[in-house]
């Protein structure tokens, strides 16, 4: 899943940067609602989130064709899958005060509640007994957030800070429906992948002006659309000793085509009117996009202890596209100053670790897990090389605020019978407020050869 962590998660793109935030009164465009928004990728399932949110080098139950669609083979019987979540996320936005106009940032929380994966699993009898198939939804990404912030009329030593009041709504919906599997090659070697239909609800208003209201504005973009794109996965699991497992999976990128609708009027601080800035509903092209990642880790079984960990690579690069477009460079008299080029991200590495105990009581296997993550910064940067007022308020906006997150996890879990798994996590990050993950495994007896 993305969570707003994807999240992490899963994401947006490009910054979609032609609906956003209202900016500086340099140049009174709205693509700031982006400047916050991020793509973050969460492992789904509790037992994984309650172990620092690693799973590629375990893969041992329904989930793994999510994470690793290779930890598939593990599963010997049948089993349903369910995964509810909640988060309330904590988005930082650049506000500019008296005291410090240039760092300071101002939070707005919103609570965002939903079912974030669910699948069923099976392994094939007869000659197909080394094989296992999946069926799985995933949510990719729920993101909801409301902001409003007041007009800051700025240094007058520095007219780069000022800044209309503007207001915003955006609510994303990234859902993924899938089918995989997994082949044992030898009791050491599993291969896996999948096939995936991914959708896209992307819904987003913003506005800027002398309320920055629906019915008082100076300008604002509308993206109403969706989009569905063909995705997919790979993955591998090794087990070169009976207590030590290595896995790896790459996901390709997913990209979705959305219209975005600019209107009113674009011009800088007591510019001459032009008509050629005033839109009534000028429609361009965006895209959203789920980047490239790459995960390898491990994981170590000891007596009643696990231990895993794994490293995530995330070309977040690949969110500025072709249709990446920044109405300030597009639109104002000295665009030549602002370009395409001149906006991008850093690609991160995830590490994520975590511990897990368990035991044994009557009918019933009990465990606790604990972890920690480092989430990486994951927003949009500026390439600040000139001193116009133009680049020195794209820096401002962008350069400013860039966290990279320490997290914590904790959970637990109880099985009855090796039938019924209920697990429970809570993770803790400075971005999010308390995240909590429930799911519940159900097992069903099959009638099966062993595999070779």
């Amino acid at each position: 899943m993305i969570s707003g962590r994807f999240g992490t998660l899963v994401a947006i793109l490009a910054m979609l940067t032609l609906c956003g935030w209202p900016t500086f009164a340099i140049g009174q465009t709205n693509e700031r609602a982006y400047e916050s928004l991020e793509i973050r990728v969460v492992t789904p399932g509790a037992r994984a989130v309650g172990m620092g949110k690693t799973f590629v080098g375990i893969a041992d139950d329904a989930t793994a064709a999510a994470s690793n669609p290779a930890g598939l083979s593990n599963l010997l019987d049948p089993e349903f899958s369910i995964e509810l979540s909640g988060t309330r996320f904590r988005h930082r936005r650049f506000q500019p005060t008296p005291d410090d106009p240039h760092a300071t940032t101002e939070p707005f929380t919103q609570f965002v509640g939903f079912p974030t994966f669910a699948s069923y699993v099976t392994p094939l009898p007869g000659a197909l007994r080394r094989a296992t198939l999946a069926l799985f939804y995933n949510s990719l990404q729920r993101y909801r957030e409301q902001f409003s912030i007041a007009a800051y009329l700025g240094d007058p030593a520095d007219s780069s800070t000022r800044q209309d009041p503007h207001a915003g709504d955006m609510r994303i919906n990234a859902t993924a429906l899938g089918i995989g599997g997994a082949y044992v090659f030898n009791p050491r070697l599993s291969i896996g992948g999948s096939m995936t239909l991914h959708s896209l609800k992307f819904d987003s208003r913003t506005w800027t002006g002398s309320k920055a209201t629906p019915t008082d504005f100076r300008n604002g973009t509308v993206t109403d659309d969706s989009d569905r794109a063909v995705g997919g996965q790979i993955g591998v699991l090794y087990k070169p000793r009976y207590w030590l497992t290595l896995g790896a999976a790459y996901y390709p990128r997913t990209t979705f085509k959305l219209t975005t609708t600019i209107f009113g009027d674009f011009c800088p601080e007591n510019c001459p009117v032009n008509p050629e800035q005033h839109f009534d509903g000028l429609q361009k092209p965006i895209d959203y996009r789920i980047p490239d990642r790459v995960t390898v880790g491990g994981a170590m079984r000891r007596g009643r202890w696990t231990f895993a960990s794994d490293v995530t690579y995330i070309r977040y690069q690949e969110r500025v596209t072709d249709n990446f477009q920044i109405i300030d460079f597009m639109l104002q008299p000295d665009s030549s100053q602002l370009k395409r080029q001149d906006y991008f991200f850093n690609n991160v590495r995830e590490v994520h670790a975590g511990v897990e105990h368990r035991w044994i009581r009557s009918e019933r296997a009990y465990a606790v897990r604990f972890g920690g993550f480092r989430d990486p910064d994951h927003s949009m940067r500026f390439n600040y090389y000139d001193q116009s007022r133009q680049a020195s308020a794209e820096a401002l906006r962008f350069n400013n605020y860039h966290p990279s997150m320490l997290g914590a996890t904790v959970g637990g879990g109880v099985v009855w019978s090796n039938r019924l798994q209920v697990d429970g996590a809570v993770s803790l990050a400075p971005n999010l407020l308390p995240e909590v993950v429930i799911s519940v495994v159900s097992r069903f007896p099959a009638v099966l050869k062993p595999r070779p």
